[in-house]
């Protein structure tokens, strides 16, 4: 990691919020993107499986990739989550040059909560005059606030009391028009953590809005595997790429 970036997320460790940790390939070649959001119901970011690990099989496969860890607990509360994102994002466009990034080719990678996050952005997007993610990945993700929803994202977020209207517009499946990325999504069968329906809400709306997508729902898989690996889910993270990158 360079001097510059070693000192940039020293300064911003200093508030324990917004860090966004560059895994960059050194080639001086321009790549491809990626801003991975863990998840951790915003409460937390745990980016041992869903941070890092993630990161570097990307730079294995010649995508740059950052790590965001954006507002949770107290400051996650909408929309503190989406302006870090926002600023993620923000902070790619205008430094791709000097880090060797396609922003043309960004794609969000968001698991859980952060999947909330990065689903949230795929419309977003347009409120903060950012270009237009060219690819979501969505894992296991947390999608709405009714009945199916994950309880401590709820809690962080909207609040265990927010109105119907709030619950509505907070959830992504109300908010997927024409305009919407193309999306990579699983989840797994046995997770119960995450009802899987959140998945199956999201899906019909890419379908009903005719949005490009991949969706798995793998067979014994839990929540919070990362990479999957050793389980049915292994191999996910190349079929999303390559549909990024294409």
């Amino acid at each position: 990691m360079c001097r510059a970036w070693a000192k940039y997320i020293q300064e911003c460790n200093v508030d324990n919020v917004f860090v966004l940790t560059p895994y960059l390939i050194d080639d001086n070649s321009i790549h491809p993107c990626a801003i991975i959001c863990p998840g951790g119901g915003y409460k937390m970011v745990c980016d041992s499986k869903e941070g890092k690990p993630i990161a570097e099989y990307l730079n294995s496969k010649g995508v740059n990739a950052f790590v965001l860890r954006y507002a949770f607990r107290k400051r996650a509360h909408y929309p503190g989550p989406q302006d870090d994102l926002a600023h993620a994002i923000r902070m790619l466009v205008e430094n791709q040059d000097q880090w060797h990034i396609d922003v043309s080719k960004l794609s969000l990678w968001g698991f859980s909560a952060g999947g909330h996050l990065c689903g949230t952005m795929g419309y977003e997007y347009e409120r903060y005059h950012l270009p237009k993610p060219h690819a979501l990945v969505l894992v296991y993700p947390v999608i709405t606030f009714g009945k199916h929803t994950h309880l401590d994202t709820k809690k962080f977020h909207i609040g265990l009391n927010a109105t119907k209207e709030e619950i509505i517009d907070r959830s992504v499946n109300n908010h997927i028009t024409s305009n919407y990325p193309k999306t990579f999504i699983w989840c797994g069968d046995k997770d119960i953590s995450v009802n899987p329906i959140n998945s199956d809400l999201m899906v019909a709306e890419l379908e009903k809005n005719n949005i490009e997508y991949i969706f798995h729902k793998y067979s014994g898989v839990r929540h919070g595997v990362g990479l999957g690996i050793g389980t049915n889910a292994e191999g996910w993270a190349d079929d999303a790429i390559h549909f990024c990158l294409d």
